[in-house]
């Protein structure tokens, strides 16, 4: 098993903070008669199925910004930067 290049940096994903939510979810839920209150168990279904496709949407959207390529200094032309 390999893993990705960046894999350090997986807490970062949008897919992994959307899965962890999908995990840490029905324990909260099983664990709090006032969450089990708020929320019917016919939707507790749905809504793991919601949490999932956003994961699968955070996995597949391009995250981040695209990395900026380096500046390079440019040499010193006396002609174009006269010194003052």
């Amino acid at each position: 098993m390999k893993l990705v290049d960046d894999a350090a940096n997986w807490w970062k994903w949008h897919s992994s903070r959307v899965l962890a939510l999908l995990v840490v979810l029905p324990a909260a839920w099983a664990s709090s008669p006032d969450l089990q209150a708020a929320i019917p168990p016919k939707w507790a279904a749905s809504i793991g199925a919601g949490i999932s496709m956003l994961g699968l949407l955070g996995r597949v959207l391009k995250q981040g910004a695209d990395p900026v390529a380096p500046t390079v200094p440019q040499p010193f032309d006396s002609d174009t930067n006269p010194k003052g």
